[in-house]
């Protein structure tokens, strides 16, 4: 399908409640494994008049936030205070610190 869109990594989508996340990888619904669903379908007859192509792909979900403060003298294990922001999760693989 020359047509199917790309989504690419770093699009942000939203859910309808407006939760957001980022796609970390590429979204390509040209993949032969994506299911192809009927979407709208003529009242009358039935018949199917738009079709939607699904397809997967991962993303993490939170707020993006950039902070820049200056920094002193070395200071082993520095803690830094993002304003107006409490609850922090700093998470790698599978690994997560923070509340």
């Amino acid at each position: 399908m020359r047509y199917a869109p790309l989504l690419k990594a770093g699009s942000r989508v939203a859910t309808v409640s407006d939760v957001s996340f980022t796609l970390i990888e590429d979204v390509s619904f040209e993949n032969t494994d994506s299911d192809i669903v009927v979407a709208k379908v003529d009242e009358d007859t039935g018949a199917p008049l738009y079709y939607a192509i699904k397809s997967e792909g991962r993303v993490v979900s939170g707020e993006l936030l950039e902070h820049t403060q200056a920094i002193g003298d070395f200071k082993r294990f520095l803690t830094v205070s993002v304003p107006g922001y409490k609850r922090l999760r700093h998470c790698f693989g599978n690994r997560c610190r923070g509340p």
